[in-house]
């Protein structure tokens, strides 16, 4: 394997004063919330004080207590469930012996940190995780000093804990140059420790081994501990491709294989508090001398026997999810908890199967997301034409690009949040050549609970600056069947379909389109859902994607209050191609069209005021979308009602628009 050099990263400041920073953040709204569970008297002994003040004997019963508070509070609040049963002991056993945040540890993705957030002073907070104005669900470096590198994306924690071990190795003068074995002949300053902790799945990408690479260059005293679960952070039946370092584990000689310079250490049982705590004692004691792999097996969902046999669907759990699959559980199976309710990747899902039953070129590829895409259900009935690449979004997509070369009708299924991640890949090996790769875009928009870093706001931008392929937008279920028909026969130029994380709902929209005639849906033609009446002044909405249903209740608001106001309602459907004949009669017989998207300034409005302004001076363009500010976790209403684009919001800026126009 080869292995890319990486350049250094970052270099962070951890001079800070207190061990709990306020929610305060630059060009971020969150809005604190009272937490409830303060006054419990138990909950002061789960703390770093506490910890280093116990004996090593009393580690394993300390373990207990702090799974069973957290099966406490995450009933309450939901939320990353069977990872952090998974390294409760490694948890604590890190704490007890390194000196955090002097000795630094980093958090991969961060969806395993919420023992080391009950450990560092957010106890009594945790009762917030996940909500609006409330604990994050990853590490934030604005939450803490302890977390020392944000996360929520996968594979980023070893270039991060290299970028801050590298400038203090540099500190100190040394001979320059390199080694006999080509390594940096850096002097090392053993005042601190640093640790990466690494796994479900995270391994899997590229970035991790071109970090190690790095590391091994430098030959930094890092120790990178692999949480060796067997897991990827979402477990599948799909064909996957490994999960990273476990590729490199001959299993029945429980030989490893060490990446060029780096050591090895291991496996160790994760769940040994003694183990744990020897060798870290002799870690901190004694330091390294080389990039060393602490390989350390764990068991997600440790300590509930109900996440043991529902990893998949135990990831995560809702609210008050607890007393229900305990009242399910048997020995033999957890039933699914999960809402009947149909969302757009279900429909997805189910018309893509009916659409491979006569078309054997259709393949599904994702990237470890194969439950949140759909592609789950899609291999259900045909395993063979559904792939999990695990996590390597940019894989993915060339992959789907040499299947395209090769004949087939590969959809790539992945997250708009982690689509991001294969930017380069997007751009210079499917659009630059054309190629008809589909793309199912799930998560578009704001997504609740997860936060900023899972928001799907930015893909369209991309999509937009790209000259060629099709770009679609459903926003009910029909119109969803339709342009998959047309994705599938899409062959000569890339097509993507956008999706939201939301159920299908019963609206004043979908009332509407079911008294409207019936027509099929044609490439580039947008569904003019109602016409503004006569004798009042007269506006056009043009709406992408399901927030049209929350626009027409706003148009409604607006209407009832404002009789001298009438109200067009567009529903886009297609931001590639436009329906330019559609905006011609506008332009035509309209002073005002507002757009409203779910998505920052540079995606559909901006193609539409582009066009407008070069064919008229006189009908104006006023754009509605995302605010320019990063809005946290909490329920999606929760940040529809802080961006301005809930009924109410909508109903404002669309006055605000009117006003600027008509005064």
């Amino acid at each position: 394997m080869s292995i890319l050099f990486a350049t250094i990263f970052y270099l962070f400041n951890l001079s800070h004063s207190n061990c709990f920073r306020t929610f305060n953040c630059n060009k971020r709204l969150i809005i604190p919330i009272k937490s409830q569970i303060g006054t419990d008297t138990s909950l002061p002994n789960i703390s770093l004080a506490h910890l280093k003040s116990l004996d090593q004997s009393k580690l394993p019963e300390f373990c207990d207590f702090v799974r069973n508070e957290f099966l406490k509070i995450i009933d309450k609040t939901g939320g990353h469930f069977s990872s952090n049963l998974g390294v409760v002991e490694l948890t604590v056993c890190l704490h007890y012996v390194f000196d955090a945040p002097r000795d630094v540890i980093v958090w991969d993705i961060g969806h395993q940190s919420y023992i080391h957030k009950m450990l560092t002073g957010r106890l009594t907070h945790m009762d917030t995780v996940r909500q609006f104005g409330g604990l994050s669900g990853f590490c934030k470096r604005g939450e803490s000093i302890y977390d020392v590198f944000g996360a929520g994306h996968s594979s980023t924690s070893i270039s991060a804990i290299e970028g801050i071990a590298l400038p203090n190795s540099m500190e100190t003068t040394s001979t320059g140059g390199f080694n006999d074995d080509n390594t940096k002949n850096i002097e090392k300053k053993n005042d601190k420790c640093y640790i990466a902790i690494i796994g479900d799945g995270s391994l899997a990408a590229g970035m991790a081994y071109e970090a190690m690479g790095s590391i091994a260059q430098f030959n930094l005293p890092i120790l990178l501990i692999y949480n060796d679960n067997k897991q990827t952070s979402l477990p599948t039946g799909t064909k996957c491709q490994g999960t990273g370092l476990s590729l490199l584990i001959d299993r029945k000689s429980n030989k490893f294989c060490v990446p060029p310079g780096w050591n090895y250490i291991g496996p160790i049982d994760g769940h040994n508090t003694s183990s744990l705590v020897n060798l870290f004692t002799t870690v901190k004691k004694e330091g390294i001398t080389k990039p060393t792999i602490l390989h350390v097996t764990t068991e997600k969902g440790r300590g509930y026997p109900p996440a043991l046999k529902a990893l998949d669907r135990m990831h995560s759990i809702k609210p008050n999810d607890l007393q229900s699959i305990n009242s399910e559980y048997t020995d033999t199976n957890v039933t699914d908890n999960k809402s009947t309710k149909k969302t757009f990747t279900d429909v997805f899902a189910e018309t893509l199967t009916l659409l491979a039953k006569e078309d054997e070129k259709i393949i599904c590829v994702t990237a470890a997301m194969p439950g949140g895409t759909g592609v789950e259900k899609f291999a259900e009935k045909y395993p063979y034409r559904a792939i999990d690449v695990g996590i390597a979004e940019q894989h993915a997509v060339t992959l789907c690009a040499g299947m395209t070369i090769a004949g087939k009708r590969p959809f790539c299924c992945i997250y708009s949040t982690f689509l991001q991640r294969a930017m380069d890949q997007l751009i210079h090996d499917v659009f630059l050549q054309n190629l008809p790769v589909r793309f199912i875009v799930d998560r578009c928009g704001y997504v609740g609970e997860d936060g900023e870093t899972h928001h799907g706001l930015y893909d369209l931008n991309i999509f937009t600056a790209l000259p060629n392929g099709i770009i679609m937008s459903p926003s009910n279920p029909n119109d969803l069947a339709a342009m998959l028909s047309i994705a599938q026969n899409c062959d000569h130029h890339p097509s993507v379909i956008r999706l939201p994380r939301s159920q299908l709902i019963q609206s004043n929209v979908s009332k509407l389109l079911d008294k409207l005639p019936k027509t099929d849906l044609k490439l580039g033609k947008s569904n003019l859902i109602r016409l503004a009446a006569d004798n009042r002044t007269k506006v056009s909405v043009l709406a992408l994607g399901p927030i049209i249903h929350r626009v027409f209740d706003a148009i409604l608001a607006i209407e009832q209050r404002n009789d001298n106001l009438s109200f067009d309602l567009v529903d886009m459907r297609f931001l590639r191609p436009l329906d330019i004949n559609l905006l011609d009669s506008l332009i035509a017989t309209r002073d005002i069209i507002v757009t409203v998207e779910e998505g920052p300034v540079g995606g559909f409005g901006s193609l539409v005021s582009n066009y407008v302004n070069k064919k008229s001076s006189k009908c104006k363009v006023y754009q509605i979308t995302t605010p320019a500010i990063y809005i946290d976790t909490g329920r999606q209403s929760d940040q529809w009602m802080v961006s301005g684009l809930d009924v109410d919001g909508i109903r404002s800026q669309i006055l605000q628009a009117v006003n600027l126009v008509f005064g």
